[in-house]
């Protein structure tokens, strides 16, 4: 498994707004003290790879966007998840539900960010840096 079952903070099918297309897809969400993972259904033994995972570190904004819609937004420097709650869970409405998670997610990473190592290279690693600036060319037309 990806996560311990007892790191689970909280759990449950929401709808995620696609990055490229901007879609409405069900995801089975599970947030743990690692991070807020999203599976495309309920993970089995079998099926247990998530389709993508939020760095709680990462997290600078979770907030409500319309609390009878079930619409909350969590914010990071690489990307903002639009995220929608499906339906009322038990004994939740729609509106508290997506007011628990909001909170769920902005505590979990509140303590995330607080036990990192401040001397911990925190810096992205990934193929697709970016950077800007000017460059000069040497050639013929110079």
């Amino acid at each position: 498994m990806i996560y311990n079952g007892d790191d689970v903070i909280m759990q449950g099918y929401m709808s995620k707004m696609g990055h490229h297309n901007t879609a409405w897809r069900r995801r089975y969400f599970v947030l743990t003290t690692n991070g807020l993972f999203y599976f495309t259904s309920f993970p089995t033994k079998e099926s247990h790879h998530p389709r993508g995972k939020v760095e709680l570190h990462t997290v600078s904004l979770a907030r409500v966007k319309d609390a009878e819609a079930g619409l909350c937004e969590v914010l990071t420097p690489y990307r903002a998840y639009q995220l929608r709650v499906d339906s009322a869970d038990g004994d939740f409405t729609k509106p508290e539900l997506v007011k628990r998670w909001v909170a769920a997610v902005a505590t979990a990473a509140e303590n995330d960010i607080c036990a990192l190592d401040p001397d911990e290279d925190l810096t992205r690693t990934t193929e697709n840096n970016i950077f800007s600036g000017f460059m000069e060319k040497r050639g013929v037309f110079n």
